[in-house]
């Protein structure tokens, strides 16, 4: 059976408390008479990978919220995105980058971030490595 998509949601979308270490609330998968009721925890603010492993190994579907907790002033002490390099970073967005990338990883399958396309286009990654995605392209090379 192959794994369900990742969802990458906005701080705004999401309903509940941010600070809760673990909720678990039931939603609704598939549409029409085949809804089926699945479990979605929260594993809250920047958990640990151990802890997405464990609520993963229960079953439950994991939400992690990659964002910085709400009333958290971003860090200062980080170098400034390194200048004239095409594609350089935010070290923000980077950070939330690199958080989603562990928890999918981990087995997350639903991230809260402010910065959507980039943690989108990482996860694709992760599936595309995990084997989890097929390829864009199909190609063959011949000699």
């Amino acid at each position: 059976m192959p794994k369900p998509r990742f969802r990458v949601l906005t701080p705004g979308s999401v309903s509940g408390p941010p600070e809760a270490a673990e909720t678990v609330a039931p939603t609704v998968e598939g549409r029409g008479d085949g809804a089926v009721p699945h479990w979605t925890a929260d594993a809250g603010h920047r958990p640990s990978a151990r802890r997405v492993a464990e609520l993963v190994a229960r079953g439950h579907t994991v939400l992690v919220r990659c964002t910085r907790p709400d009333g958290q002033a971003p860090r200062t002490d980080l170098p400034p995105a390194p200048a004239g390099i095409a594609g350089a970073v935010p070290v923000p967005a980077a950070e939330e980058v690199a958080l989603a990338t562990v928890y999918a990883w981990a087995g997350a399958r639903v991230f809260v971030t402010d910065h959507p396309d980039r943690v989108r286009r990482a996860l694709d990654m992760v599936a595309s490595v995990r084997g989890e995605r097929p390829p864009a392209a199909v190609r063959r090379g011949l000699a």
